[in-house]
């Protein structure tokens, strides 16, 4: 497509996790970090789409294969990985049923874990 550029892996989810942790921060809100993706990816992100994007493979590798002492963005390694587990556990419930909003092996587990803590409280 004309005027749409192809970023790599790492430069799209360190867009998608500089967005994740400033909506979650409350720092701007799910339309402006929409804005930002877009103008940032040439795409038509949301911050749905950055959510899913973190709890993808291609993402999470892109992110671990970052050395642990760089912060690219201001990103942190715990930054990071503090992105990608938002997104997880965003994901895991954020469908209007109370489903998950993607079907990431991630949040699979996520939601495996979650239920066996809610029966284990139970018990």
């Amino acid at each position: 497509m004309p005027g749409r550029h192809r970023l790599p892996p790492y430069e799209k989810a360190l867009h998608a996790a500089r967005a994740v942790l400033d909506v979650a921060a409350g720092l701007m809100d799910d339309a402006q970090a929409g804005i930002r993706l877009r103008q940032a990816t040439g795409r038509q992100w949301t911050l749905l789409t950055a959510i899913q994007y973190l709890t993808g493979k291609e993402a999470i590798a892109a992110l671990r294969a970052i050395p642990a002492d760089q912060a690219p963005m201001g990103l942190s390694h715990e930054d990071r990985t503090h992105a990608i587990a938002l997104a997880v556990s965003a994901a895991a419930g954020g469908a209007r049923d109370g489903g998950p909003l993607c079907a990431s092996h991630l949040v699979a587990l996520y939601r495996a874990h979650a239920g066996a803590s809610t029966e284990d409280q139970g018990a």
